[in-house]
């Protein structure tokens, strides 16, 4: 198995960082807050894609490995390297940091997802809408004072900002990572949160969209660094998980609302058409929405002939604006209700800029941090709108098998 993109050479001071999410492990299983937890191991499955992992990562000439001190993510660089080590070759050093401890949310460690939300409404409200300001509480230690002949004892909350610490974290992992890793390729094998970390801090992308970037076990993200300053730093792919055999990334947690896949309607040649129409033939659509320029009715035809009677609309520029405005407010879907449990996904054939335009509108991206998100006309680019919470990108340049 192999991930199927296409990089260019790197310059000698170029410096690759691959992000890795560790596999599932048995709190994905149970859909429970794993937290810090050193219990939180991998699962029969997640064992098996980290190896997959491994085997797509071999075209890779890796030279370090880094890893947090959490069993998850050893386990599953550990798993990468035993599909490494069939290549002969050296094999790179695996090292763990402190600085990819992950999000620190230990008052929810080992509940449900779904209790969160029941049994702290507020809080959970807070942490998906207002990530860069939530708060969490927790006991921090036990006072004693004496009155008279009377011992009182106190209990004393801590109170602290998880995701502004977490941001903090991954600054300094850049900080001391990249200068001493220059031209060279490193792996980071990191949780979901960490990883989101990483990515925002290398881009410049607000603390705020931290919920806007999905990383899915074993999803695969890969960063271009052509100086040791993270000012310069490129996206050439996001959350890639086509050497786990899935079409696209998997949904997480939520299951209500909109999906959008994007499809790049110039500079892409008819095999290429052929490839994304084979790589969507199973994938439930339920309408698309191509520009009246360029090649999109081809493209469409194509893709669309395994997905007969769906509803196709031809919209101008204007119009992809106005609505991209409106889907961003959770009520506006009207295409997907909270009695409908079901997410709805549309095909949307448009040129690169207005995808980037798309993009811009989740993470707030300015214009030159657009020219650092390269898009291939080949790849698959999709964003989720849950009904209720921020809009989400799954991934960036998925690409079909060449």
């Amino acid at each position: 198995m192999r991930l199927t993109v296409n990089f260019p050479r790197h310059q000698s001071d170029e410096t690759t960082v691959i992000l890795v999410r560790h596999a599932q492990s048995v709190s994905n299983l149970l859909a429970c807050y794993p937290g810090c937890c050193e219990q939180d191991i991998l699962t029969e499955k997640g064992r098996r894609s980290a190896y997959l992992t491994g085997l797509a990562l071999k075209k890779f000439n890796i030279n370090a490995i880094y890893t947090s001190p959490l069993k998850r993510t050893q386990q599953t660089a550990i798993e990468i390297l035993a599909a490494l080590s069939t290549t002969g070759s050296d094999l790179p050093q695996m090292r763990q940091s402190k600085f990819l401890q992950g999000v620190d949310l230990r008052a929810w460690q080992g509940l449900s997802f779904q209790t969160v939300r029941e049994q702290f409404p507020q809080d959970y409200h807070d942490w998906k809408q207002r990530p860069q300001e939530f708060q969490m509480e927790v006991p921090s230690q036990i006072n004693s004072e004496e009155t008279g002949n009377l011992a009182v004892c106190t209990r004393v909350k801590k109170s602290y900002f998880p995701v502004l610490d977490l941001y903090k974290q991954a600054e300094q992992f850049w900080q001391e990572i990249l200068p001493r890793h220059r031209g060279a390729t490193i792996l980071v094998v990191g949780q979901s949160s960490t990883n989101r970390a990483l990515i925002s801090t290398a881009l410049g992308l607000e603390q705020h969209l931290f919920h806007s970037l999905q990383q899915s076990n074993c999803g695969v993200s890969i960063l271009k660094f052509p100086h040791i300053s993270r000012s310069s730093a490129k996206l050439e792919s996001f959350n890639i998980t086509e050497h786990l055999n899935e079409k696209l990334p998997v949904f997480e947690e939520e299951e209500q609302g909109l999906r959008l896949l994007f499809v790049a309607s110039s500079n892409i040649y008819h095999q290429q058409i052929q490839q994304i129409s084979q790589q969507l033939k199973d994938v439930p659509i339920d309408f698309c929405l191509t520009q009246v320029i360029n090649h999109s009715q081809v493209i469409s035809e194509e893709i669309l002939r395994y997905h007969p009677n769906i509803m196709q609309f031809q919209v101008f520029n204007d119009l992809l604006q106005v609505w991209q405005e409106k889907i961003q407010d959770r009520h506006q879907i009207a295409l997907a209700s909270k009695s409908d449990q079901k997410i709805r996904t549309g095909l949307v054939i448009v040129d690169e800029l207005m995808i980037k335009s798309f993009l811009s509108k989740v993470i707030n991206l300015s214009s030159n941090q657009l020219q650092n998100w390269q898009l291939y006309p080949e790849a698959i680019h999709a964003i989720y709108y849950p009904l209720e919470h921020p809009a989400i990108v799954q991934t960036v340049n998925y690409h079909v098998h060449l």
